[in-house]
C-alpha cells in the first residue's frame, strides 16, 4: 500500500514537471510576446515542422529552470533535429541543463544522419548561482555542431536578440536567416557600455543591417513564419545527410526548349543582361531559391532544380 502511494507521488511529480515545462515562462511574458507579434519557442517549432510530428527530448531534464526546447520533428516527411531557445525562461540563457541538451541534439543529428536546425533568441551563458552544484566537464555543443559540418545540413534562424555562446551557432551553420526583430553579437549593449563607455542599440550592434551586409547572416525574413519557411525551402534542396542523395521533384517538367534565351542574352558580349531572367528561363519554373542576395551582389548564388533534380 505504501509503495503504491509512492508511485502515485512520483507520477504526480513528473506530470507537474511536464506541465511546468510546456507552460514555459510566466503567462504575462507570453501575452506580451503575442501583443508584440512575436512567437515563442514551442510555437516556432510547430510552424517549422509537419503538423503534430514533434517528439521532445529532455523535457524533464534538470531541476527548475530550463530555457531550451529540443527534439525531432518531420519536415516534408523527413526527420530533422531541432533546438529552440526559450526567451520567456531566464531570457533564453544557457545553464547546465541547456548545455547538456544543446550537445545532445547536435550529437543526435549526426548520429542519426539528419539535418540540425537551431532557433536562436537567448542571452548566452548565465553565471552560476551560489547554490548550484559544482560544474563538471562535459562535451561542448559548438564542437558537436562543428563535427556535423559537411555531414548533415545545419540551419540557424535568429528570431530575436542572440548573444554570447548561443550566437556562435550562426557562423558554424550552413544557412542562416534573420528577422527584423533579430540581432546577433558576442556581447550585448550593456557590456559594450560597461567596457567601452559607448551607448549602442542592439540593432546597431548586430541587427539585420549589420549582420546581412557582413555576410554573417545569409537571408533576411519578414517575420518568424517567413524565416521558418525559408529553412523548410532550403532543406528541400538537400539530402538529409552526406550519405544520401537530394530529393527529386517527380512532377517537374521534362525536356523542353528555351528559345527565350535568344532575346535575353545579346550576341554582343559587352552588352549586359539580366541573369535572374536567364536562371528563371533555364531552371524549373519558380525553383530558384536565392541565398545572400544582399552580400557580394556581383554574383547570384542559390539553389534551383533542373528536370526535378
Amino acid at each position: 500500500m505504501g509503495e503504491g502511494n509512492q508511485w502515485k507521488d512520483r507520477i504526480a511529480g513528473l506530470l507537474q514537471k511536464r506541465k511546468a515545462a510546456t507552460a514555459m515562462g510566466e503567462s504575462e511574458k507570453l501575452a506580451q510576446r503575442e501583443t508584440a507579434g512575436k512567437t515563442h519557442a514551442r510555437a516556432r517549432i510547430e510552424i517549422l515542422i509537419d503538423g503534430g510530428s514533434f517528439t521532445e527530448i529532455g523535457q524533464l531534464a534538470g531541476d527548475g529552470v530550463d530555457s531550451f526546447v529540443a527534439g525531432v520533428g518531420m519536415v516534408d516527411g523527413r526527420p530533422v533535429a531541432i533546438g529552440s531557445e526559450d526567451f520567456t525562461v531566464a531570457g533564453g540563457s544557457i545553464g547546465r541543463t541547456e548545455s547538456a541538451k544543446r550537445y545532445r541534439i547536435a550529437e543526435l543529428a549526426l548520429q542519426e544522419r539528419i539535418p540540425l536546425v537551431m532557433l536562436l533568441e537567448g542571452a548566452g551563458h548565465r553565471p552560476p548561482l551560489p547554490d548550484d552544484p559544482p560544474t563538471t566537464r562535459s562535451p561542448g555543443d559548438l564542437q558537436a555542431q562543428a563535427d556535423a559540418s559537411g555531414r548533415v545540413p545545419f540551419a540557424v534562424a535568429v528570431l530575436g536578440p542572440s548573444a554570447g555562446h548561443g550566437a556562435l551557432s550562426a557562423p558554424l551553420a550552413d544557412f542562416t536567416v534573420m528577422t527584423d526583430k533579430g540581432a546577433i553579437f558576442t556581447a550585448g549593449p550593456p557590456l559594450v557600455k560597461a567596457s567601452l563607455g559607448e551607448d549602442i542599440t542592439k540593432e546597431e550592434l548586430g541587427g539585420p543591417a549589420i549582420a546581412l551586409t557582413s555576410g554573417l547572416i545569409h537571408n533576411h525574413a519578414a517575420d518568424d513564419g517567413d524565416a521558418l519557411q525559408q529553412i523548410r525551402t532550403w532543406l528541400s534542396y538537400l539530402p538529409s545527410s552526406a550519405w544520401q542523395r537530394p530529393p527529386i521533384n517527380e512532377d517537374a517538367e521534362g525536356d523542353r526548349a528555351t528559345p527565350e534565351l535568344v532575346d535575353l542574352v545579346a550576341a554582343n558580349p559587352r552588352q549586359p543582361y539580366d541573369m535572374t531572367k536567364v536562371i528563371a528561363t533555364v531552371m524549373d519554373a519558380e525553383s530558384f531559391f536565392e541565398i545572400q542576395a544582399g552580400f557580394g551582389q556581383s554574383i547570384l548564388t542559390g539553389f534551383a532544380r533542373l528536370g526535378g533534380q
